[in-house]
């Protein structure tokens, strides 16, 4: 099969759809903003743009050029804002959308036009994902359609249980994030100070850690 994404090349979950479409013997293309080396998917650069408002509406007409050229059996737009917007104008079928997050929490409340622009890309959609029910949710708001949820999964292989032997005396709770306000870290933070001051009474031979990876405006205050 063809499948044609619309996405950040330099994003993680890019690389990771593109990855195991491409290592199931698809041919895979990603048309961007954002080149990068995707390992086994064709990069397809789009036009650079110091407008980023509006490039999404600029060059409609190119990528709708682009696709027809690739001809894919699918185009699939990762996240219903932006690269979203630029698939529904291109007019292709079948199209599908993932969302991202930011794309149904704050982009539809910036203005009534953002909103706007984001219920045509979920009606202008054959397939509705979501890797959240909290996010299904929210998008739900702006659509009546169904929406998919595709979790974020475990390669098992990786990560399997530990036998007897091998078992760790700690436990660590692990994010990997953008240091902004909007990912609840703080959240978090304050969670593990009250379970870990009851951790010792239940499970008093381990201990308990929590590993934060990431950068971001709330580093400082975060440590």
């Amino acid at each position: 099969m063809r499948i044609c994404l619309l996405a950040n090349a330099r994003s993680a979950h890019t690389r990771k759809w593109a990855g195991h479409f491409a290592g199931a013997g698809h041919q895979v293309y990603v048309l961007t903003f954002t080149p990068d080396d995707v390992p086994g998917a064709e990069i397809v650069p789009l036009p650079r743009c110091d407008l980023s408002s509006v490039r999404y509406l600029l060059f409609a007409p190119i990528v709708r050029r682009l696709v027809a050229k690739i001809g894919p059996d699918l185009l699939h737009a990762h996240y219903a804002s932006g690269y979203g917007t630029l698939g529904s104008l291109c007019g292709f079928h079948p199209y599908i959308v993932s969302l991202w997050g930011s794309d149904v929490f704050e982009f539809p409340r910036r203005s009534w036009l953002h909103s706007s622009l984001l219920r045509r890309t979920l009606a202008s959609a054959d397939a509705l994902c979501s890797t959240s029910v909290a996010m299904a949710r929210e998008a739900a708001l702006y659509t009546e359609r169904t929406i998919r949820i595709t979790p974020f999964g475990v390669d098992c292989k990786s990560f399997r249980a530990m036998n007897d032997r091998g078992v760790r005396r700690s436990q660590v709770i692990g994010t990997i994030r953008t240091l902004e306000r909007s990912y609840g870290i703080e959240d978090l933070i304050r969670a593990f100070a009250m379970v870990i001051t009851h951790f010792d009474r239940v499970r008093p031979k381990r201990y308990l850690e929590l590993r934060i990876g990431g950068d971001g405006p709330l580093r400082s205050s975060l440590e």
